[in-house]
């Protein structure tokens, strides 16, 4: 299988170097303006940048307009290192922490909630110290390239966000251990919805193929490129049940050495 298999509808964008300045212009120039933000938003993001935490918006990054005016939660990864930090920023700016109920709880997330008076909003953050992922029930993964995804990192209109590219995959991954194993195809789950069909849309018209390649290598060697085309593929409208079953349990085995339990124990889980 050649790696020019990749999906023709992937922009061919020319990749000059890994500069902070080539980068930025290329995340920028795909991010839509923000065109309303509440002012607890505006004020907590400049807060972060002010006291040079390491963070983004990691993902949903085709709504930022949503979360920026509060009507999506804030999904922000922040290193680990600045962990203590960000939660003095949120408290000093009248955030609480709020603990989800157990079956909901995920590991390396924390929820905390503010007002804006302004506005008369609650905003949402979700503070995410690792990447994980999985099926709703059992998020049985981490991809632990939380450090290059942050380094990735350029400013948008409010938020920072990563590099279009690195967001791009993972999105594929989280959504083929969402939609593609058979226990999702079972219990219904195995389409994307509406969403995340038009996200996935978003971020495959925006990427540079050989920058995805790129990443793939040097910080998921585990995952193989044709692999990772297969599960682009396996997301498309139209491929079979067995195709994406197929696709989703070589993800997952080639994850396992990343996951907290074995396939069995989190299918299990799931019920």
């Amino acid at each position: 299988m050649e790696s020019s298999r990749f999906l023709p509808a992937i922009q061919q964008t020319d990749y000059q170097s890994n500069t902070s300045d080539n980068l930025s212009n290329l995340v920028q120039s795909n991010i839509a303006p923000v065109q309303f933000a509440l002012n607890l938003v505006l004020k907590l993001c400049q807060a972060l940048d002010e006291e040079g935490i390491t963070y983004c918006h990691w993902k949903s990054n085709n709504a930022l307009d949503r979360s920026a005016s509060g009507e999506n939660d804030l999904d922000f990864l922040v290193s680990r290192a600045d962990a203590t930090r960000f939660s003095g920023l949120l408290a000093r700016l009248g955030f609480k922490q709020v603990k989800a109920p157990v079956e909901k709880q995920m590991t390396g997330v924390l929820d905390y909630y503010g007002y804006d008076e302004q506005a008369d909003k609650w905003v949402h953050v979700h503070a995410h110290y690792q990447l994980i992922m999985g099926h709703d029930m059992t998020k049985n993964f981490r991809l632990a390239i939380e450090k290059p995804y942050l380094e990735s990192a350029v400013r948008s209109d409010v938020f920072k966000v990563p590099a279009v590219e690195f967001e791009f995959i993972v999105f594929v991954i989280r959504m083929i251990l969402k939609h593609s194993t058979w226990d999702a195809i079972i219990s219904r789950e195995g389409r994307l919805k509406t969403s995340e069909r038009r996200e996935l849309a978003y971020l495959q018209a925006r990427i540079n193929q050989a920058r995805v390649n790129e990443i793939l290598k040097q910080h998921l060697p585990s995952i193989s490129i044709d692999l990772f085309i297969d599960c682009v593929h396996a997301l498309q409208p139209g491929c079979s049940v067995w195709t994406r079953v197929k696709t989703g349990q070589q993800l997952q085995i080639k994850l396992q050495a990343s996951a907290f339990h074995s396939l069995l124990v989190d299918t299990l889980n799931q019920y």
